[in-house]
């Protein structure tokens, strides 16, 4: 009979369930400079790195001294129900859903939710997760979330004006009628 040592299996027992966690949450731009009153378009994506996920969750905080949400959008989501609709406090600081879709889904850039931010006073602006969970199409709703990014903006204190470039001007020679 074979015998294999118990802390042999242990040891790959651990090692299979740590790979299981494998989704992120990430922020795009995760970076940008911006002026003042200006627009930070910001989109929440999920990377599966190759687990099919059907559901996610989170509470996203802002600095609200900072930064105003104009917008919280749904649309072009790969969620397609939701259990709490996008919500927003400018008041908190804070965005929160709970959605999902029936249909595992995998990728490195899952759209979830699409917003925008209009800045308020100069400084660094970070957008963090509180709470957060993606859980994996296994039938058991196992949170495989490992990694939650922040973004960080920097808002300048002058309003930056935006980058306009001439138009090219068009020269013709006169022709005789």
């Amino acid at each position: 009979m074979l015998r294999i040592p118990f802390t042999i299996i242990l040891g790959v027992v651990i090692f299979f369930a740590n790979t299981v966690e494998a989704a992120t949450l990430f922020f795009t731009p995760g970076t940008g400079e911006f002026g003042l009153s200006k627009e930070i378009v910001v989109n929440l994506k999920i990377d599966s790195d190759g687990v099919g996920v059907n559901a996610g969750q989170a509470t996203i905080r802002f600095p609200k001294e900072m930064l105003e949400v104009k917008s919280v959008d749904k649309a072009d989501s790969a969620f397609n129900f939701w259990l709490e609709e996008p919500s927003f406090s400018n008041t908190d600081g804070v965005i929160t859903f709970v959605g999902g879709t029936p249909y595992g889904i995998s990728g490195a850039s899952i759209k979830v939710l699409h917003i925008t931010f209009l800045t308020k006073s100069a400084g660094t602006a970070v957008l963090s997760f509180a709470d957060s969970a993606v859980t994996s199409s296994d039938g058991s709703g196992t949170n495989v979330l490992s990694k939650s990014s922040e973004a960080g903006f920097t808002i300048t204190g002058e309003t930056i004006p935006p980058v306009i470039t001439p138009p090219t001007q068009i020269k013709r020679e006169p022709v005789a009628p």
